[in-house]
This record gives C-alpha cells, sequence and structure tokens, in this order.
C-alpha cells in the first residue's frame, strides 16, 4: 500500500508504483493529485474558506484538463487508475452535494438579510380561502 499524507487526513490508495507500467504512471500521478485537491476543496467547502475554495477549484480544473488531454495509451483501462477514478468519482459527487448545500445556505442568509423571508402559514391560509370561493376552484385546489 501506498501512503501519503496531505494536512491533517492520511490518503491511501491501492496498487504498486512499480508494476505500473511507466506510460500509465503520468494519469496515476493526475489523479492521486486531483483526489487530494478533491479532499482539499472539500475541507474548504466545510470550515467556509473561500480563497482556498477557489484554489482549489482553480486547481482541479487544470489537472482534469491535463488527465484529458493525455494520449489515450497513457488512459488505458488498468486495475489501479479503475480504483482512483472511482474514488475521484465518488469524491467529485460529495463535492456537489457541499457545493449545493453552501449555495442553500448563502441564498438563505442573503434572504435573512434583505428581509425577503415569507410567512408560509400566511400563504397557506390565502390558498385556502381562494378555494373556498367556488366549487371550480375546488377541483384545482386538491
Amino acid at each position: 500500500m501506498m501512503e501519503w499524507s496531505s494536512g491533517d487526513e492520511d490518503r491511501t490508495t491501492s496498487g504498486a508504483s512499480n508494476a505500473l507500467n511507466p506510460a500509465l504512471a503520468a494519469a496515476q500521478a493526475l489523479l492521486l493529485a486531483l483526489q487530494s485537491s478533491l479532499y482539499d476543496t472539500q475541507r474548504a467547502l466545510l470550515t467556509g474558506d473561500v480563497k482556498n475554495l477557489e484554489q482549489w477549484t482553480e486547481k482541479q480544473n487544470s489537472l482534469m484538463h491535463s488527465y484529458l488531454a493525455l494520449p489515450d495509451g497513457e488512459r488505458a483501462p488498468s486495475a489501479v487508475l479503475a480504483a482512483l477514478a472511482a474514488r475521484v468519482r465518488e469524491l467529485g459527487r460529495i463535492q456537489i452535494v457541499l457545493l449545493s448545500r453552501a449555495q442553500n445556505r448563502h441564498r438563505m442568509l442573503s434572504n435573512l438579510r434583505a428581509g425577503t423571508t415569507t410567512d408560509y402559514a400566511r400563504v397557506a391560509e390565502s390558498r385556502a380561502a381562494a378555494c373556498d370561493l367556488t366549487s371550480a376552484t375546488k377541483e384545482r385546489c386538491r
């Protein structure tokens, strides 16, 4: 097992670098760097560190472009690369969820600060009152 540490988190991947085809080493290095960058971005998201969030996102973009620019032979399927790619995809999905939650928090705080909150009880009461006006609208209100 190959272990490395970045920050306060241990990250482990399976596979021996010695057994890896030298042509695939560049792809492996890029995927490992992308994985590390995704961890760092998630940490920045969870701590609200916007400056580092932007930095790590730019690094991910650069790493992904570099990976896609590799010749197909260097991105050929192998057990090590498949495992790394699967982990990168999983971390990408986690990042999407974290970004979505951060966006929702930001929207909520913006609305609270601007005073544009909605009184949902009043909305429900006015809708119920509108439904009682005519029998024709009762069908639409159900």
